[in-house]
């Protein structure tokens, strides 16, 4: 049996968090997925069998307004600790039809009934109130960043819960985390924040060449884009990242040679790129507004590129003969 962690986001363009462990306590896998295709798909090898799936998300909102009943209990109990959960309605977008939760826990069978007895379900939980009461804290940890944080601030909250989390290995029913890769590796990178952090050298959609650009959305460190200038051939471009360079997407450069990257401050940023055509030396500056679509060539094309002149056999030879003839013609003047 499996139980799996969901720290679901509200949409589709920010990453989703899954971690899941086995019936021993054993973390097994940790990592982000984006879309709901991508979480279907990383779940799917945990949730054929049996297993419990723990959505950070609402999964029943039938309310019009205000907050669902279970809100407005949790507030009352834990609002003192700063762990109070924000109020779910229809008449919001997000659930004004079936919450995000919902369709992924129907997609894949799970049962969403709280008094089931079913081995495979899907249930929604609260992880601040949790972290409150099964560490026996005063408020909640303020890891998530916010304005008026600082880096140092976030940084400690966030080491003091994985510390936290590693003691549950001595619990009565133990969760055994350190032994993991994934969770090993994080935590490395918040104790050593100036300490680099390997992003494998083949990940999917991203090609095996040299990177001579790269730069990442203000406020959000798990989006960044890399360009390449293929070493001067088309094999360049450039590529965006939204789940920390786990996976990447092309954005489909009109030239392969890209030179420079820059990006404006918006959470759906303008992709700025300077290329570089080395057949006849073209420069060209680019923007493109990345909404997280498929990228489509641009507005009028690519001005074509010259024909190369192909040098023959005949070529010398034509070249000699004229030569001789001015030669001739001079000795005739004389």
């Amino acid at each position: 049996m499996y139980f799996v962690g969901l720290d679901l986001a509200w949409g589709e363009r920010k990453p989703t968090g899954i971690a899941v462990i086995d019936q021993d306590g054993r973390l097994v896998d940790i990592g982000v997925a984006q879309d709901d295709a991508s979480i279907r798909a990383a779940l799917q090898p945990y949730v054929a069998a049996d297993c419990l799936v723990a959505i950070d998300a609402p999964l029943v909102v039938t309310n019009p307004t205000g907050q669902r009943p279970a809100e407005t209990a949790l507030n009352r109990d834990f609002g003192q600790f700063e762990a109070g959960a924000h109020p779910a309605n229809t008449g919001k977008p997000e659930f004004a039809g079936t919450p995000r939760g919902a369709r992924l826990a129907d997609a894949l069978g799970l049962d969403m009934d709280p008094g089931s007895r079913a081995t495979r379900r899907a249930i929604e939980v609260y992880p601040h109130p949790a972290t409150v009461a099964l560490f026996r804290l005063g408020r909640t940890l303020k890891y998530k960043h916010k304005p008026g944080r600082s880096f140092a601030s976030l940084r400690s909250e966030l080491l003091r819960l994985i510390e936290l989390i590693e003691e549950l290995e001595k619990a009565q029913v133990p969760l055994r985390v350190t032994d993991n890769d994934g969770w090993i590796e994080l935590h490395e990178a918040v104790d050593r924040p100036n300490a680099f952090v390997k992003i494998p050298a083949t990940v999917a959609g991203l090609p095996a060449i040299d990177f001579t650009s790269a730069a990442y959305v203000a406020g959000r460190a798990d989006r960044f884009y890399v360009a390449s200038d293929g070493g001067g051939t088309q094999s360049g471009g450039v590529w965006s990242t939204a789940d920390s360079g786990q996976s990447f997407r092309s954005l489909a450069s009109p030239i392969g040679s890209v030179t420079a990257l820059a990006l404006s401050a918006e959470d759906a940023p303008t992709v700025y790129t300077a290329t570089f055509r080395p057949i006849d030396h073209l420069v060209m500056l680019w923007a493109f507004h990345d909404t997280g679509g498929t990228p489509t060539a641009p507005v009028g094309g690519v001005p074509a590129a010259p024909s190369l002149t192909v040098a023959t056999a005949a070529a010398p030879a034509a070249s000699r003969a004229r030569a001789a003839d001015r030669a001739a013609l001079r000795r005739a003047r004389r």
